[in-house]
């Protein structure tokens, strides 16, 4: 009769279980939306953070590499007394529009 040897057994075992529950969980797929709905609400913005995008310098021997940080863009809304919070500049964009065009009226009514 022939040896097994147990440890390379396991090892086998134990990828192709590996490889059995990766397979189960990318074939079984998500659930599909049924229906989406777009309505248009008034929410009031309660915190709003904006932090520019920089660059650090790290100094490792005698090369320097930079390392950039993206931008960071979050808006908290409040909507029928419940908090959420985004994270997209597209919000942001409109928000600075919309201020945009308040001052330009307020400047054109003084003037």
């Amino acid at each position: 009769m022939k040896a097994i040897n147990h440890k390379k057994h396991n090892q086998k075992v134990l990828c192709m279980v590996s490889v059995l529950f990766i397979l189960i969980f990318t074939l079984s797929g998500c659930a599909k939306c049924i229906s989406t709905e777009t309505t248009t609400v008034q929410v009031k913005i309660t915190d709003e953070y904006h932090r520019s995008m920089y660059v650090i310098p790290v100094y490792n021997g005698k090369t320097t590499t930079l390392v950039t940080h993206p931008a960071e863009y979050r808006i908290t809304v409040e909507y029928d007394g419940i908090e959420y919070v985004t994270y997209t500049i597209n919000i942001l964009t409109k928000l600075e529009s919309i201020r945009m065009e308040c001052w330009k009226r307020k400047r054109m009514i003084t003037e």
